[in-house]
């Protein structure tokens, strides 16, 4: 299996590299999943603690955190998938029949 696209930390770290974003533009908003990778996949420290919502800022979300979004502020969906920690693996998560129900939810979103 490729555990790896399911590691939250990994994936976002990537794209957060990738597009270039400025890591103390990222927001961990209604989101407790432990992103120790975010760092080391980003390149750069992702303090992740600001409550300055403001345009151009990141949130790294939960289904939770969009709901509450909604209505207050304008955002930009910029990437969504489904995530897992790898490193607790269950007979769930590792059988593809049933893996959909292991998987967890997060946004990046922009704000607007």
């Amino acid at each position: 299996y490729q555990l790896l696209k399911y590691q939250l930390g990994t994936v976002t770290g990537k794209y957060i590299r990738e597009h270039n974003i400025n890591g103390k533009d990222v927001i961990f908003y209604r989101f407790t999943h432990p992103m120790n990778s975010i760092h080391y996949y980003a390149n750069q420290q992702i303090p992740g603690d600001s409550t300055a919502f403001v345009p151009g800022k990141y949130l790294i979300t939960s289904p939770e955190g969009i709901a509450a979004l909604e209505g207050k502020y304008n955002y930009d969906i910029v990437q969504q998938g489904d995530y897992f920690k790898a490193s607790e693996l269950t007979p769930e998560f590792l059988n593809p029949k049933t893996r959909d129900k292991a998987l967890m939810k997060y946004y990046l979103v922009r704000l607007k």
